[in-house]
């Protein structure tokens, strides 16, 4: 993904989303993604099922000057969770978003 931020892939990609306040990123890896979402002034609910990767985006996402915490006190909010688990999709539809993204999962 480093790759993707360093060629403006990301950049080009958060265009897209216009219109759109907050966005239910699913696979945010490291954060690379997520951190181009903020800085295109989103609020992001970013979701990966790697605790190790969700730690280094905290961290990445921290160091840029944006917060991490409940989404309606904060600018990203990250979640641990395997996003076909039955209990996380039922509780990831009580939460408001506008927009889903999966950008190079797989």
């Amino acid at each position: 993904s480093k790759h993707f931020y360093d060629n403006d892939c990301y950049k080009w990609m958060t265009e897209q989303l216009n219109g759109f306040k907050t966005v239910l990123e699913i696979g945010c890896g490291t954060g690379f993604s997520t951190l181009e979402l903020l800085r295109s002034g989103h609020k992001v609910i970013s979701v990966d099922k790697n605790e190790c990767c969700i730690e280094k985006a905290k961290q990445k996402i921290r160091s840029e000057g944006f917060s991490v915490g409940d989404i309606s006190n904060n600018d990203v909010d990250f979640i641990v969770a395997d996003v076909v688990d039955k209990e996380f999709l039922k509780s990831i539809f009580k939460r408001d978003f506008d927009v889903v993204i999966c950008w190079n999962v797989g």
